[in-house]
């Protein structure tokens, strides 16, 4: 049984009363307790405490009463008379504890007859009360004897047990004696884990780990008995193979080291099993070294388990190595993942990319612009190659092996815009401003100018806003973000709401966010970044278009339906002339009625996608991404009915542009999804059930070209069914099924109509999933392409 190697802590100096009197009110102190209100009054309680029958009265005395405020104020303390009568003073809320000396074998207790403070009868303050007796219990024990390794004194051990059905009860110790026996006594009911400790080792029986071990049960007033295990010295075992790769009739070399947690060198066998478990090779280490040769291995890719047997000492101990026996074929390139990386501005570091092809052996390395870069080989198939960071272009990627050059199949592409699969950066607490660094998932925060993010606003008590910045100082405690107009996200009662923002960060990679209004929680998720060279710019958000009273633009008064307003944005809020596209934050405030905004390039068709959709009496947002045409956009408002009046206020806040030549290409809103029965587009025939991921493909819809890396969506739920949200991510392996992540990209609830814009990275595959999760209840979806990058 195992040995497993900790730190000691101090051996005790008395095992009678004292060791256990201060775990016993250490656990008292910290257990916890639901909080009563502190009274002014006071008054003494009183009341005796009985021991059970055959315990020498005269220990009555040793017994230590407490009382322990619930709310962490000073405790009070006495002991007994002789006749068992104790008083103690109360002035608030209290829990009492009765502790008695553990060697008379009583189990500590609370008033109310309980084991832990948790379940402790509370003692409010008041008026002098008598008969508040506590009758002491004869506590369990546990009876064994320790064996311990040749030329160890078991009396060098000590054995603690924790209760698992009782953690607030603490812990007990006893040591060991000379000849391995061992009680562990005043146990309250439960099954216990127990530790043994020595110098330099823990054991838990029958487990070199604590979750793993036996579970001995107690009851009050009862022995166990036969608890008795055996330890032996803890090794270790580390393996390794000269090649990964052979050729058929190749014998497999592989060298092992045996070594245990003493520093001793054990002896003994070492075995290589496949994984049929038959016994392919048998060495005796020397000096904790072997080198097991193994022959015979047929054509494949082999687990092969190395086996140390151990013995009276010491303990068994197990490794693994893997190793192909491959047929010799052709060295070819035919795939790179991934096959786009970002490019390097001002030295960043390197890459990781993994490369797909044939023929590739233990000595294969791959070329990157014909220079050889540190590679790993991982199969005769792949193989992973550390790349350096390249200008924007392409860069031929090879494999040589030997005299063979591989041709280049699969160029690698550095590009200056980036989707990233969703990775939370920051789970915010209520308070703000609260910041994050956003260099996560290989992002090369010195070089981003911009970061596509989702920001999801949780549980809001009250009604408000949070808009979301770069950190602009840092006065030694808290970031600050500057003074920003409009807002990323508006937050109602009760509804989890999410919008995605395109924002700027500051020089050390930080983002922000403030909120107004109710306190609330603030997630926030990165989908991709920009680097210098994209054409695509992050600013702070700033005011083009507010119809309220005394607001911006040329737009005055509340807009009404189903009339075409058109905006001027090129040459204002820092939007150069030539700029190609607009981000926007856009924003409906006060409706009387439902509806949806529509904002599309200017001037043009009015589209069916919606950019907002909005409800009576609450304000909304939502991002979006628009081509230019003549330098303005223009918008729609709509309503549930023909012949609706109901008047909205609009509000345009720019937070990016793009500009001829950009990585991100906005296009004309283009539905890929929609699975309503009558209106269906796209190989998505039903709604999306609960918890499940149903995946497609872009670039097959036509929307998308070949060789993009990233694609901008605007998403819709539509007549959900039950709450919940859904998640919007690469779909890498083409079958739908991956594991989701925990960014949700909206969150929709029943009988309204929620989109938001998402920047989601594309496999080579080219395809996306959608998630909806969600407890009952299924939800349709809209998906439209609105950009792509490449």
């Amino acid at each position: 049984m195992p040995l497993t190697s900790r730190r000691r802590p101090a051996a005790p100096t008395s095992w009678r009363g004292r060791r256990a009197l201060l775990v016993a009110v250490l656990v008292a102190l910290v257990a916890p307790v639901a909080a009563a209100p502190v009274s002014a009054e006071s008054g003494t309680v009183s009341g005796r405490v009985i021991l059970p029958a055959g315990v020498d009265p005269a220990r009555v005395t040793d017994v230590m009463l407490w009382a322990h405020p619930v709310d962490g104020v000073s405790s009070f303390f006495t002991r007994p008379s002789a006749d068992g009568t104790y008083e103690l003073n109360v002035n608030v809320p209290s829990v009492i504890s009765v502790v008695p000396p553990a060697d008379v074998g009583l189990v500590h207790e609370y008033y109310g007859g309980a084991h832990q403070r948790s379940k402790a009868q509370v003692v409010q303050p008041g008026p002098d009360r008598t008969g508040l007796d506590v009758t002491l219990d004869v506590g369990g024990t546990i009876h064994g004897r320790l064996t311990v390794p040749p030329g160890y004194s078991s009396s060098q051990w000590y054995v603690r047990s924790l209760n698992v059905d009782d953690r607030q009860s603490g812990s007990y110790e006893s040591p060991v004696g000379a000849d391995g026996s061992y009680v562990l006594r005043a146990l309250p009911t439960g099954r216990y884990r127990l530790e043994f400790n020595g110098p330099g080792f823990e054991y838990w029986k029958d487990s070199a780990t604590e979750e793993g071990a036996t579970l001995v049960p107690v009851t009050l007033g009862r022995a166990t008995t036969g608890v008795d295990p055996v330890v032996k010295v803890t090794t270790y075992l580390s393996a390794r193979v000269e090649a990964a790769i052979v050729p058929p009739g190749t014998p497999v070399r592989v060298s092992v080291q045996v070594g245990a947690r003493d520093s001793t060198v054990p002896g003994g066998t070492v075995e290589v099993v496949d994984g049929s478990g038959r016994v392919v090779g048998r060495a005796s280490p020397v000096s904790g070294a072997a080198d097991v040769s193994v022959t015979g291995l047929p054509a494949a890719q082999h687990h092969l388990r190395v086996r140390f047997l151990g013995d009276a000492t010491y303990e068994a101990s197990e490794g693994a190595v893997d190793v192909w026996v491959s047929e010799t074929e052709p060295l070819t390139v035919t795939r790179i993942a991934p096959s786009t990386g970002p490019a390097r501005v001002r030295g960043a570091g390197n890459v990781w990319v993994d490369v797909v092809g044939t023929g590739f052996t233990a000595g294969t390395t791959a070329l990157v612009a014909g220079q050889p870069v540190s590679t790993t080989v991982v199969s005769p198939t792949a193989l992973r190659a550390w790349v350096p960071r390249g200008e924007v272009g392409t860069v031929d990627v090879t494999v040589r092996d030997g005299a063979t050059t591989s041709a280049s199949a699969a160029p690698l592409r550095w590009a200056t815009a980036v989707g990233t699969p969703p990775t939370r950066i920051l789970d915010g607490g209520v308070v703000g401003p609260n910041c994050a660094s956003v260099g996560v998932a290989d992002v090369p925060i010195a070089d981003v100018t911009g970061v596509w993010l989702n920001v999801t606003v949780v549980s809001p008590a009250g009604p408000g806003y949070v808009v979301v910045g770069p950190a602009s100082s840092y006065d030694g405690t808290t970031w600050q973000i500057p003074e920003l107009s409009g807002s990323t996200v508006n937050f109602e009662p009760g509804q989890d709401v999410a919008n995605s923002a395109y924002v700027p960060i500051s020089r050390d990679g930080r983002v922000c966010y403030g909120s107004a209004g109710a306190p609330v929680r603030v997630l926030l998720d990165l989908t991709g970044y920009t680097l210098a060279g994209s054409g695509v710019t992050a600013a702070p958000s700033t005011r083009i278009l507010d119809t309220r009273p005394g607001g911006v633009g040329a737009v005055r008064g509340p807009v009404a339906p189903r009339t075409l307003q058109t905006v001027a944005v090129a040459g204002r809020a820092g939007v150069p002339a030539n700029a190609t596209s607009v981000m926007l934050n856009v924003t409906v405030t006060g409706p009387t009625e439902p509806g949806n905004l529509r904002v599309f390039p200017g001037g043009q068709a009015v589209p069916s996608t919606s950019v907002v959709n909005f409800a009576p009496g609450q304000d909304k947002a939502n991002a979006t991404t628009v081509q230019l045409v003549d330098g303005a956009v223009s918008f729609w408002s709509d309503t549930s009915g023909p012949g609706s009046t109901n008047p909205v206020h609009v509000i345009l806040d720019v937070v990016g542009w793009t500009t001829p030549g950009s990585a991100l290409t906005s296009v004309a809103p283009t539905r890929v999804i929609d699975t309503r029965g009558g209106s269906r587009v796209g190989p998505i025939a039903q709604p999306l059930h609960p918890r499940a991921g149903t995946s497609f493909s872009v670039v097959e819809s036509g929307a998308v070209p070949a060789g993009a890396t990233a694609v901008l969506l605007n998403v819709t739920a539509v007549g959900p069914r039950a709450p919940g949200n859904l998640r919007v991510y690469p779909d890498d392996d083409g079958t739908g099924r991956g594991a989701p992540p925990n960014a949700s990209v909206l969150n929709y609830i029943v009988g309204r109509d929620i989109p938001n814009q998402v920047l989601v990275a594309l496999p080579s595959n080219g395809r996306v999933t959608l998630y909806s999760d969600s407890h009952a209840g299924t939800t349709d979806a809209l998906v439209d392409v609105v950009g792509y990058v490449r």
